[in-house]
């Protein structure tokens, strides 16, 4: 990683030809074919990380590649900015798949969104151990240019200083620790704490019976009767009730002199204030009112708590996909490819001449093109997307923006100096009468690697819907003072038009709470709608 490498890499490329010579067995990253930017730190952190993980995740790959190699022409590569890559391109840039698990559910979220015709919704992934938060605007999730690995960053502006600086093109998620294996415990000020400790998978909640001896939130959910006590995941895992119930009484209610159900629902609402600081942090930190997004909730603990999110955070629809425990896994079947490519400029817009940005452009273009077209895609099954790297002189971070249509030689300083000046007001509440500069151009190049669509797989799933017999059990709301009788449904039992909760909905991967206050509809894509009565208390 040499200083200027992000303009010239000529000296980089003589380093590296010198050590193939020397050493031909060494993996050698350069910096300018990893993060030609500028910002030297951020630049030689991402390509160290990149340089460490290579090794592992060829290994990884080619063993993968072997055990599959019957059953499987072309291996795709989820990457953290939404897109696939192939095997090959992973194994030179491993960095760009660290959080690609996360960028598959948000992607799922955002393709339904598009589908269902909602322009601004809020992903809410809460499974096991984690909850993540996306924000997902006019069909497209908002994206960030650096992330840290290795530090916990609850608010996720930025670097903290605590892990390893990461830039590449990721989905902008933020994550905490409250899933539905955190574990709930007092502190020592008499406090009821939830996380960020989980009893994982193993052994996990105490009403799994697999050895877990400290109550989480899954035991409270099972206890408040919001979770099948008897068994869940199409009763191939049997729930013990009892156990969930002893082990809040044994170390949270008895030590705090309270009922089991009411520390069971203070459990639930210590969780939710931390899922809601994530929900926060992607929307009203982002400079974006979540009142005017839609709550999708997926994964295995998410629709167990959508509800009462949405109404802490004033949104009034939540939307549970199909599939949403497997939904992240959904995501990876409807990823296109894509590649990141960026050309550095930085100089003031004034400087910045229309030929010059043609040019860089025409350069990455025919890049991608190259690229693409070593994986079997031509050039006819490409889409491209211009963006810029924009921000004041005195600032350190940049603003990634849509290039705007209709540039010319002369209109160029002020319209680019014009959207940032937007997009900082937006954001921020305030813009400034400085100059502007442009730090990089950059391509998206897009090609589409799958067809399927959320109508065809509601289709499927419809004409194979299970027969359900109604049955109810108590659960316990706040709303209604003590425990009540609830319907429990399937999701083909739900009408299309609205029926009012309080109702519990039990499907293989996940359980959909609709509390007192709301109503639940199922609409042509096989979601469930809820929807808040603003009317009621």
């Amino acid at each position: 990683c040499l200083i200027n490498a992000y303009i010239n890499p000529v000296h980089e490329r003589a380093v590296r030809d010198l050590i193939h010579d020397m050493a031909p067995h060494i993996v050698v990253c350069l910096s300018s074919d990893i993060d030609p930017q500028i910002k030297e730190y951020e630049r030689c952190s991402t390509t160290v990380v990149n340089a460490s993980l290579v090794p592992v995740i060829d290994s990884y790959l080619a063993k993968l590649e072997h055990d599959i190699g019957s059953v499987c022409e072309r291996l795709l590569i989820m990457q953290s900015n939404g897109g696939v890559m192939s095997s090959q391109a992973a194994r030179q840039k491993p960095i760009s798949m660290i959080e690609s698990g996360p960028a598959a559910g948000a992607l799922a979220a955002a393709r339904l969104a598009r589908e269902c015709g909602l322009d601004n919704v809020l992903a809410f992934d809460m499974g096991g151990t984690t909850v993540k938060g996306c924000l997902i605007e006019n069909g497209q999730p908002l994206e960030k240019p650096v992330m840290e690995i290795g530090g916990a960053n609850v608010s996720g502006h930025g670097v903290t200083g605590a892990g390893h600086a990461v830039r590449v093109p990721s989905l902008d998620i933020v994550e905490a620790g409250a899933g539905g294996g955190s574990i709930a415990w007092i502190d020592k000020g008499g406090a009821l704490r939830v996380g960020p400790r989980s009893a994982g998978a193993e052994p996990g909640p105490v009403c799994y019976g697999r050895g877990g001896t400290d109550p989480t939130v899954t035991d409270a959910n099972v206890v408040l009767g919001y979770i099948n006590p008897g068994a869940i995941a199409g009763a191939k895992l049997r729930i013990d009730r009892a156990s969930a119930e002893r082990a809040i009484s044994e170390k949270l209610s008895g030590p705090l002199g309270m009922d089991v159900r009411r520390v069971a629902s203070g459990i639930r609402r210590v969780a939710n204030s931390t899922m809601t600081r994530v929900l926060k942090a992607v929307t009203t930190e982002r400079g974006r009112d979540p009142r005017e997004c839609a709550l999708m909730a997926f994964g295995g603990s998410g629709p167990v708590h959508a509800a009462s999110l949405a109404e802490t955070m004033g949104i009034t629809t939540v939307v549970i996909p199909i599939y949403p425990g497997l939904f992240s896994a959904l995501g990876l079947l409807l990823a296109d490819y894509r590649q990141d490519h960026v050309s550095s400029v930085a100089r003031r817009v004034d400087a910045v001449s229309l030929a010059d940005l043609d040019t860089r452009i025409a350069g990455m273009r025919a890049d991608a093109i190259a690229d693409m077209a070593a994986h079997g895609i031509g050039q006819d099954q490409l889409r491209f997307e211009i963006l810029l790297d924009l921000k004041y002189g005195f600032q350190m971070d940049e603003m990634t923006l849509a290039c705007p249509q209709g540039l010319t030689e002369q209109n160029l300083a002020p319209s680019l100096s014009s959207l940032f000046n937007t997009a900082h007001q937006k954001a921020y509440g305030y813009a400034r009468g400085e100059a502007v500069e442009l730090a990089a151009v950059k391509l998206r190049a897009w090609a589409a690697a799958s067809r399927d669509r959320f109508a065809d797989l509601a289709a499927k799933l419809g004409d194979n819907r299970p027969v359900s017999a109604p049955q109810t059990r108590k659960a316990w709301f706040e709303e209604t003072g003590g425990e009540i009788d609830v319907a429990v449904l399937a999701r083909f039992d739900i009408p299309e038009t609205p029926m009012a909760g309080p109702v519990v909905i039990d499907e293989p991967d996940t359980t959909i709470v609709v509390p007192p206050g709301w109503s639940v509809h199922r609409d042509g894509l096989a979601s469930l709608i809820l929807t808040r009565n603003l009317s009621a208390p």
